[in-house]
């Protein structure tokens, strides 16, 4: 639900094959002290936004098993501690 984009404290999000569809919502990406993101085995469909690049705290991002196209945003490889 786009309630969590508020939880600006939100440290780990994982909502892990729960069905869900669409494009990734760009607003994950103003989540400042998220550290893990697992989308992984879902519908998610369309490219990965590249708002996700200005999470800086992030370590671990788990996208497969989606519909993902196009290419990975070149701010993701501004962030520094990702695994």
């Amino acid at each position: 639900p786009d309630q969590i984009q508020n939880l600006s404290n939100l440290q780990t999000l994982s909502v892990y094959s729960n069905l869900l569809s669409g494009p990734i919502p760009r607003w994950i990406g103003a989540l400042p002290n998220l550290t893990w993101l697992d989308l992984s085995v879902n519908m998610f469909n369309g490219s990965i936004p590249s708002s996700l690049g200005n999470i800086t705290s992030l370590q671990n991002l788990i996208l497969s098993a989606n519909q993902l196209t196009g290419n990975i945003p070149v701010s993701l490889s501004d962030l520094r501690d990702l695994q």
